[in-house]
Parts: structure tokens; C-alpha cells; sequence
């Protein structure tokens, strides 16, 4: 289990943000995608975490969250021990999936969540990985501004209160006029690496994806995780 600081978040917006270890993707089909969107759902509602914001990538995540320090770490150790359990049985694999523990950033100030609110929505936008922040499947971005509805543990008129935010036009304006916000380090590897799973999400097969991107199919379907074949269109 996660360890945390001996401190209590009180009620403040918690940035939680978790990477996978070395090369590898956590999500590497749209199916780990879900497992680990619906997983966290139920855990929260469980634990009695309220889940504000999410975005999953690649070989990493975003929440924004408010929840005490134990239902946190009891809703991740949840959600992450059954992601890579079937991510190791399904494609025989062993060892750790995620690289570190997870990070948990809480909110300092309005400014500080400013930058957050938006940060995590736009983060496929800054990766090239989408244009439209709203066009990004495994975010609630969408579900927020009304376009996607919301599951049963996703309080879409909570968030958009825990945000500061009357209606859903002004978060969406908020989130697509705000000024460009500086990215964590990440190198070009990482970011080609990205474009390969979300090329693999849509459908392409692993030679059109190594012919994009310019790896190998051998790289492309070790990043991949899977068969070729199960990624082959007719």
C-alpha cells in the first residue's frame, strides 16, 4: 500500500499522478483502458473517494481527487493490483508494472488549481496525441462539458462545484482559451511511444503503425504487449 505523509488533505483537490516502470504502457489496448477506468470507479464509490477529473495515457495517468489518506491508498492499491495482475497473467509477463508509487500532489492554492484543472485535461493536447481535449477517450474532459454521460460513481455537477466552475460552458472555455502550460520532462522516445498505443487504440496493425512512427514491428509489438494478429484489421 501507497504511503503517505501524516497529514490529513482535509477537503482540498488531490493531483494524483502515476507512471508505468521503464518502457512499458499500462494501458496497452483499449481494454486495460477500461478495466482500470470502471476499476477505479467502483473502488472509489467503495472507499469513499470522490473522483473530480481523469486522464489515462499510455504509460501514465492523471486524477484529481478529495479523499482522506487510507480510502485514497486503499482505492489505488485496488485499482493498480488488478490492473497489473491481469496485464502479467494475460501477457505473461512478470514483475512490477508501475515504476514508483504513485504521487500525490495536493492543491496549495486557487492559482495552484488553476494550472491543475486545466493541466490534466489538455495533457493528450500537449503530447499530440488529440487536438480536441474533448476527442480523447480515457478522459472525463468529455463527460464533464456534457458530450459523454457520466457513470453512476462520477458526480459531473460535483466536479464542475469542486472546480469553481457554474455550468459546463465556463470549465470549457476555462480549459481551452487558458494560457499554454509547461510539461513535465518527457523525451521523444516516451512521446513516440505514446503515438504507437494510440495508433494500436484505432485500430491500425503493427506493420502501418511501425511504418508511421519508424520503429520495427518486433518494437512496436513488444510496446504494444500483445500479438500481432490480434491487432491485424481484415
Amino acid at each position: 500500500m501507497t504511503k503517505h505523509r501524516r497529514y490529513d488533505y482535509d477537503n482540498r483537490i488531490l493531483h494524483v499522478v502515476g507512471r508505468s516502470v521503464h518502457t512499458d504502457v499500462l494501458f496497452p489496448d483499449p481494454d486495460f483502458s477500461r478495466m482500470f477506468w470502471n476499476e477505479l470507479g467502483n473502488r472509489s464509490l467503495e472507499f469513499g473517494v470522490d473522483i473530480l477529473a481523469i486522464c489515462l495515457l499510455g504509460n501514465h495517468y492523471h486524477l484529481l481527487v478529495r479523499g482522506k489518506p487510507g480510502p485514497l491508498a486503499d482505492t489505488m492499491h485496488r485499482t493498480l493490483s488488478k490492473l497489473a495482475n491481469t496485464r502479467n497473467r494475460r501477457h505473461d509477463r512478470r514483475g512490477a508494472l508501475i515504476g514508483r508509487r504513485y504521487q500525490v500532489l495536493p492543491v496549495k492554492d486557487p492559482a495552484h488549481a488553476h494550472r491543475v484543472i486545466r493541466y490534466v485535461p489538455m495533457n493528450p493536447v500537449h503530447h499530440g496525441l488529440t487536438r480536441d481535449p474533448a476527442k480523447w477517450r480515457w478522459s472525463t474532459h468529455s463527460i464533464l462539458i456534457g458530450k459523454r454521460p457520466a457513470p453512476e460513481w462520477f458526480d459531473r455537477a460535483a466536479a464542475l462545484r469542486a472546480f469553481g466552475f457554474p455550468d459546463a460552458r465556463s470549465y470549457n472555455r476555462f480549459v481551452l482559451q487558458g494560457a499554454p502550460l509547461e510539461l513535465p520532462p518527457m523525451t521523444p522516445s516516451e512521446l513516440k511511444q505514446h503515438r504507437v498505443l494510440v495508433l494500436a487504440q484505432h485500430g491500425l496493425g503493427i506493420s502501418q503503425i511501425a511504418d508511421l512512427i519508424g520503429y520495427s514491428p518486433r518494437h512496436v509489438r513488444r510496446l504494444i504487449g500483445v500479438d500481432a494478429a490480434a491487432l491485424q484489421q481484415a
